[in-house]
This record gives structure tokens, sequence and C-alpha cells, in this order.
């Protein structure tokens, strides 16, 4: 998983470009100011009465409440735009204020990831390379390994494979610094 990204849309080549145009056209549509309110409340008039744009507030009605969980009109946008805010989404003023003051927490002890936007053509054609390591940890978490099998996997995966992502990450990074 790489940090700072919620995923990533990909068309295979074999689509006709009509329909690829299509696939984007709604794909903008879905982070258009539209397509979010059609998320976050539904289709006027039918999942609600009043949406309000900024602060996020939905007023329906018990019929429209009903609907809007029976339809989920939210399942229909597949890309969002940009909101800091995405997840703070409770109708209770205190609650969404928490969620928000929590969201903005984030900015105070987040660390930039200087990598993010490298690529490691070796990790990318061993998309594997680190299930060992991964196991050792599971099970360590879980209970059913030791931290000495964590250790060795680390130490092994650093000495393999890692050791030539690693540099692949840090020739890009060191090369980026020089522009």
């Amino acid at each position: 998983m790489i940090e700072g990204y919620y995923g990533i849309w990909v068309v295979p080549t074999s689509v006709a470009k009509d329909k690829v145009k299509k696939i984007v056209e709604f794909l903008n549509w879905t982070a258009s100011d539209e397509g979010t309110e059609m998320a976050k409340a539904g289709i006027p008039g039918v999942h609600y009465t009043k949406y309000d744009k900024e602060s996020g507030a939905v007023e329906r009605t018990e019929e429209q409440k009903k609907l809007y969980d029976k339809e989920k009109p939210m399942l229909l946008v597949l890309q969002n735009a940009y909101d800091k805010y995405i997840y703070a989404d409770s109708q209770v003023p205190e609650i969404k204020k928490a969620q928000k003051e929590v969201l903005d927490g984030f900015d105070q002890v987040g660390v930039p990831n200087p990598f993010i936007a490298f690529v490691s053509e070796t990790a990318s054609k061993n998309p594997d390379h680190q299930k060992k390591l991964s196991a050792a940890a599971v099970n360590y978490v879980m209970g059913t390994g030791n931290w000495e099998a964590v250790q060795a996997e680390i130490e092994a995966w650093s000495k393999g494979l890692g050791a030539q992502i690693m540099k692949e990450y840090m020739d890009q990074y060191n090369e980026s610094k020089k522009k």
C-alpha cells in the first residue's frame, strides 16, 4: 500500500478508445460537485429535501432516509473530489466538529514520504517480495510467531531484493535532489 493514494483507475489497452473516453467522462463526473452531492446526499427531492454544500448538512424526511439507506446512491460514485474532511460525515454538529479536529490533527503529526513519486522496477517485477516478512509479522501479532522470526525476515529482505529496491529508490531520490 502506498500512503497518499486512495486508489488508482486503470483501463486495459484492449478497451476501445470511445469506451475509454466514456469511462473517463464518468469518473470526472463522479469527482464533480454534482457527483459529490450525489454521494453525500443522493438525488434531490428523492433522497433529500435540502443539502448544504458548505456544512455537508442534509435534510431528509423519514421516507427519504429509508430510501437513501436502501438505494445507497453513494455507491454509484466511484471517484470523489479531494476533500480533507471526506470522513467527517456525521450529521450531529458536535461529532462532525470532533471528526474534523481529528483529521486536522493528522497535519500536525504526519510526515511526508519523500519516496512517494518513485517506482522500483525490482519491486514492480516482484509483487510478492514482502510476503514472507508480512507473514512473519502477522504471526507475531497473532501470537503464533516470535520477534526473532520477524527480525530474520527483515534481514533476509534487506540483504536480498530489499537491497536492490532501496538502491533504486535512493538513486531516484538523489537524482531528484540535483534538479
